[in-house]
């Protein structure tokens, strides 16, 4: 599952705690029964990185909130009503944009994501993280366009924004315009040089620029053990190194059923195995992958856009056509 880490390095995370610590705090209740507030909210995005711990950014992000979280907590105990309450908890602008990932990645639900979003922009409009939010819902939509602009402003604001980079690479892509795309992505790549997902964009543009040993050196580069995976098996495919290909979906399949269903259906689609590719497009329904909703306009799935059961899936999970 790639969107929300790609999004803005554990978004689930921020708004719940964000959420339940002001409930903590209104309560007087302790951390532990925060983060079981945040389990009961999105229990599939409960855990915080490595022994459930909150890093880096994540960790500074938390730290800088908890006594404005107080503050909501204490609007909250005067206001009533209205899209700026979750479980009767105020909200800030960074818990609204937070919350719109939810209601996008994991929801599902594009009117509320919407209204969560546009909230979050009215009370600050400016700040790149909360652009970012908006940016990438607009690419879920499929409003290319609209997602473009708002990284262009991200990266004006805050040039040192690596998701922006990245995200804005990851767009360009969508939209074919392969050499700047990766000229984000190794933008993105000179701020963080360990950072994982990059490596498998690059080499997925490699594979449309008809370059598959170049995607082959990019996938074997690749952090996330699922997407290196997953890019190693297109690039042998093109390869012609067919075996190898077929070893490695074995292991991916095996592997990632579980986390990794549209990369899945992804790599099925490249080798133009459509039924397989439309079986594991249901399984990321059935388990909602939160990578499903990036559905739309993604290039590796091009072929099977002509197939009707594609716009039976954008209908059932309620996405523009």
């Amino acid at each position: 599952m790639t969107s929300v880490a790609l999004l803005m390095e554990g978004a689930f995370t921020r708004v719940a705690l964000l959420v339940a610590q002001a409930a903590v705090v209104a309560s007087g209740a302790d951390d532990d029964a925060a983060h079981a507030a945040l389990a009961a909210r999105c229990p599939a995005e409960a855990d915080v990185g490595q022994g459930g711990s909150p890093s880096g950014r994540q960790a500074s992000f938390i730290e800088t909130r908890r006594s404005q979280a107080g503050r909501d907590a204490h609007r909250a105990s005067r206001r009533r009503g209205g899209h700026d309450h979750v479980d009767g908890v105020g909200l800030d602008e960074d818990a609204h944009a937070v919350l719109a990932v939810i209601e996008t990645f994991h929801d599902w639900d594009w009117a509320a994501a919407s209204a969560s979003s546009r909230r979050a922009l009215e009370l600050e409009p400016g700040d790149s993280g909360i652009m970012s939010v908006a940016a990438s819902l607009a690419r879920v939509m499929g409003r290319f366009d609209e997602a473009i602009a708002l990284y262009k402003r991200i990266i004006e604001v805050d040039p040192l924004h690596t998701n922006a980079y990245k995200n804005f690479g990851i767009t360009l892509f969508y939209v074919g315009r392969y050499e700047e795309a990766k000229t984000y992505l190794q933008k993105a790549f000179e701020q963080l040089p360990s950072m994982a997902y990059g490596h498998f964009y690059l080499a997925l543009i490699d594979l449309m620029q008809s370059r598959p040993n170049d995607a082959l050196a990019e996938a074997q580069m690749e952090k996330d053990p699922s997407l290196r995976q997953a890019a190693l098996t297109v690039a042998y495919y093109a390869l012609g190194r067919k075996s190898e290909s077929d070893t490695t979906l074995a292991q991916l399949t095996a592997e990632h059923d579980k986390d990794a269903p549209y990369q899945i259906a992804e790599v099925y689609a490249f080798r133009g195995e459509t039924e397989q590719a439309f079986a594991w497009l249901e399984r990321a329904y059935a388990l909602h992958d939160d990578s499903l909703p990036e559905i739309k306009g993604d290039p590796i799935l091009r072929r099977l856009q002509s197939d009707p059961r594609y716009a039976a899936l954008l209908r059932k999970m309620r996405l523009p056509l």
